[in-house]
C-alpha cells in the first residue's frame, strides 16, 4: 500500500505532458491488449468429439482475387448450398479457406465436413460454420483427407503464436517512440 501511495504522489507532481503521455499509452496498451483478445483464433474450439458432421458436394464461389467461398452442396437437394469459413474467431468472418488451385482437385468430389458454430464473444457473432475437418474420397485422384482436426489445431496455435508476437513488438516499439516523442516535446 505504501508503495501505491508513492506511486500517486510522484503522479501528482509530473507536468500536465507527462501525465497526458501516460494516460494516452495505458489506452492504447488496454486497447491493443482487446485487440489481441478479440482476434484470438480458435475461443471455444471443440473437441473432436463435438464436431457436427455435413455430407455432400464440393462446390465454391468466387468473391475476389484469389479468393473462393467454400461451399457444400446438400446431397438430398442441390439447390440447398452451405457456406464454411476458416476464421475461428467471433471477430472476423471471413469465409475464404482456400484458394482455387486447393479447390479445383476437389470440386465436385463428395465429401464429408467436420464444423461447428463458433460461440458470440463480447457482442461479436460469426454464424457461419467454421470448418475443422474435411474428407474427400476419391481414389483415382488419390485424395483421401483433405484437412485433419489435428491440422486446423496447430494451423490455430501457430497463427495465434504469430499474432501475439507482432503484437507485443509492436507495443514495444510504439511505447517506445510515443515516449522519445513526449520528451522530445517537453
Amino acid at each position: 500500500m505504501r508503495h501505491l501511495t508513492r506511486q500517486l504522489k510522484q503522479f501528482k507532481v509530473l507536468t500536465l505532458t507527462r501525465k497526458v503521455q501516460i494516460v494516452i499509452l495505458l489506452l492504447t496498451w488496454i486497447s491493443l491488449v482487446i485487440w489481441a483478445i478479440l482476434s484470438w483464433q480458435g475461443r471455444d474450439f471443440p473437441l473432436e468429439s463435438e464436431l457436427n458432421y455435413s455430407e455432400g458436394i464440393v462446390g465454391s464461389l468466387d468473391v475476389d482475387e484469389g479468393n473462393h467461398i467454400f461451399m457444400l452442396l446438400d446431397l438430398s437437394n442441390l439447390n440447398r448450398k452451405e457456406v464454411y469459413g476458416c476464421s475461428y474467431s467471433a471477430f472476423d468472418t471471413d469465409s475464404s479457406c482456400f484458394g482455387k488451385k486447393y479447390l479445383e482437385p476437389i470440386e465436385g468430389k463428395k465429401a464429408v465436413i467436420g464444423w461447428y458454430i463458433q460461440k458470440d464473444f463480447i457482442g461479436f457473432h460469426n454464424g457461419i460454420r467454421q470448418m475443422v475437418s474435411l474428407n474427400v474420397e476419391d481414389v483415382e485422384a488419390g485424395i483421401k483427407e483433405v484437412i485433419t482436426y489435428q491440422g486446423t489445431l496447430d494451423a490455430i496455435k501457430g497463427m495465434n503464436i504469430y499474432v501475439n508476437a507482432g503484437y507485443i513488438i509492436f507495443i514495444a516499439f510504439f511505447s517506445y517512440w510515443f515516449w522519445r516523442f513526449m520528451d522530445f516535446i517537453e
